[in-house]
Protein backbone atom coordinates (compact mmCIF):
# COMPACT_ATOMS: atom_id res chain seq x y z
CA UNK A 1 0.00 0.00 0.00
CA UNK A 2 2.74 2.60 1.02
CA UNK A 3 4.45 1.67 -2.14
CA UNK A 4 1.62 2.57 -4.55
CA UNK A 5 1.07 6.12 -2.60
CA UNK A 6 4.95 6.69 -3.42
CA UNK A 7 4.39 5.80 -6.94
CA UNK A 8 1.15 8.16 -6.89
CA UNK A 9 3.38 11.07 -5.42
CA UNK A 10 6.26 10.75 -7.17
CA UNK A 11 3.41 11.15 -10.50
CA UNK A 12 2.22 13.68 -9.40
CA UNK A 13 5.32 15.69 -8.20
CA UNK A 14 6.98 14.90 -11.89
CA UNK A 15 3.89 16.27 -13.71
CA UNK A 16 3.93 19.04 -12.10
CA UNK A 17 7.62 19.61 -12.77
CA UNK A 18 6.89 19.03 -16.50
CA UNK A 19 4.27 21.38 -16.42
CA UNK A 20 5.19 24.44 -14.20
CA UNK A 21 8.87 24.33 -14.82
CA UNK A 22 10.59 22.80 -18.01
CA UNK A 23 7.92 24.50 -20.45
CA UNK A 24 9.88 27.99 -19.63
CA UNK A 25 13.27 26.93 -20.51
CA UNK A 26 15.23 26.88 -23.41
CA UNK A 27 14.12 24.66 -26.52
CA UNK A 28 15.74 21.74 -26.21
CA UNK A 29 14.79 21.05 -22.63
CA UNK A 30 11.22 22.61 -22.84
CA UNK A 31 10.35 19.42 -25.33
CA UNK A 32 11.40 17.12 -22.40
CA UNK A 33 8.73 14.83 -21.11
CA UNK A 34 9.69 13.78 -18.04
CA UNK A 35 6.99 10.96 -17.79
CA UNK A 36 7.35 9.37 -20.62
CA UNK A 37 10.92 9.14 -19.83
CA UNK A 38 10.70 7.52 -16.81
CA UNK A 39 8.01 5.32 -18.34
CA UNK A 40 10.68 4.00 -21.16
CA UNK A 41 13.60 3.40 -18.07
CA UNK A 42 10.93 1.77 -16.16
CA UNK A 43 9.77 -0.71 -19.08
CA UNK A 44 13.50 -1.25 -19.96
CA UNK A 45 15.36 -2.11 -16.59
CA UNK A 46 12.55 -2.78 -14.03
CA UNK A 47 9.32 -4.29 -14.40
CA UNK A 48 6.63 -4.10 -17.53
CA UNK A 49 3.76 -3.97 -15.46
CA UNK A 50 5.50 -1.13 -13.21
CA UNK A 51 5.71 0.61 -16.26
CA UNK A 52 2.28 0.59 -17.80
CA UNK A 53 0.84 1.55 -14.38
CA UNK A 54 3.07 4.71 -14.61
CA UNK A 55 2.03 5.24 -18.11
CA UNK A 56 -1.56 4.39 -17.02
CA UNK A 57 -1.09 7.29 -14.28
CA UNK A 58 1.00 9.80 -15.81
CA UNK A 59 -1.42 9.95 -18.68
CA UNK A 60 -4.38 10.36 -16.68
CA UNK A 61 -3.16 12.97 -14.49
CA UNK A 62 -1.38 14.85 -17.29
CA UNK A 63 -4.67 14.62 -19.29
CA UNK A 64 -6.25 16.11 -16.61
CA UNK A 65 -3.85 18.62 -15.29
CA UNK A 66 -3.82 20.35 -18.81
Amino acid sequence: MTKIIINFIAIITLGMIQVSFLTTWPKPVSNLNLILSLVIFLILISRYQQGLWWALGGGLFLEIFS
